[in-house]
């Protein structure tokens, strides 16, 4: 057994026979692997980041006002400002993907009730999600199709490429990859992103757009606002 480790939003495999998985020439289609894969989710917001919220926002009221205007909408609420972390557990089993997320790595000072989510099911043959409440101790047995939903595979328009980087290399579990740059047109905001050729997988917990897992798969995300790249991010 190996354990590789890679700050960021990493992945760690617990499985037999890693080698083969890192060294191997064909791209991996997991199809008859039984795969862990362990996913470090890490979301910041800080505190001058909220407060260029807050005097943006005061300063459109302020024109708002001088302005006469007849209707002035409430103002919104504060950006929160925090610094969470959370695991996601993703197994890849020949006939069906199981994940779930462990929230603030069970910090007292954490706010959650429920550190573990809810545990999802994807069934690879009928493209089938169904769903474990572990609170209630239930399961929902009407199995809803992955492709759509929360969960299910993002508008393959919604994430235009930018450019990609094969000469910014970075070693991720073992695995070569290289950067690529898109654009979330909802957010309008850039996403960076580490990939490899060495895997071809149909379902991402995080960046599951169809487009791009047929090309490659993401090792490392990161979501930013490029103007306050170290206050608002998600990696």
């Amino acid at each position: 057994m190996k354990v590789y480790y890679k700050i960021g939003i990493f992945v760690i495999l617990y499985s037999l026979g890693l080698a083969q998985l890192a060294n191997a020439q064909e791209p991996l289609k997991y199809t008859n692997l039984s795969v862990h894969f362990i996913i470090k989710d890490h979301w910041v917001i800080t505190q001058k980041y909220a407060d260029s919220i807050a005097k943006r926002e005061s300063e459109f009221f302020d024109r708002l006002i001088k302005s006469d205007a007849k209707t002035i909408p409430p103002q919104p609420p504060s950006v929160a400002v925090f610094n969470r972390r959370q695991t996601t557990h993703l197994l890849i089993k020949p006939e069906h993907f199981i994940f779930y997320s462990i929230r603030n790595e069970f910090a007292k000072d954490s706010t959650i009730i429920t550190d573990v989510s809810d545990i999802y099911k994807i069934d690879r043959i009928n493209k089938k999600m169904s769903r474990f409440y572990p609170d209630s101790f239930e399961f929902y047995t009407d199995e809803k199709d992955f492709g759509a939903g929360y969960f299910g595979y993002k508008d393959d328009n919604r994430f235009q490429l930018i450019e990609e980087n094969k000469n910014k290399r970075r070693e991720i579990c073992g695995f070569d990859c290289y950067q690529v740059i898109v654009r979330d047109t909802n957010t309008n905001r850039p996403v960076e992103m580490y990939v490899t050729e060495e895997i071809i997988l149909e379902y991402h917990p995080v960046f599951n757009v169809k487009k791009y897992l047929a090309r490659y798969y993401p090792l490392y995300l990161r979501f930013y606002d490029p103007e306050f790249p170290n206050d608002y991010y998600r990696e």
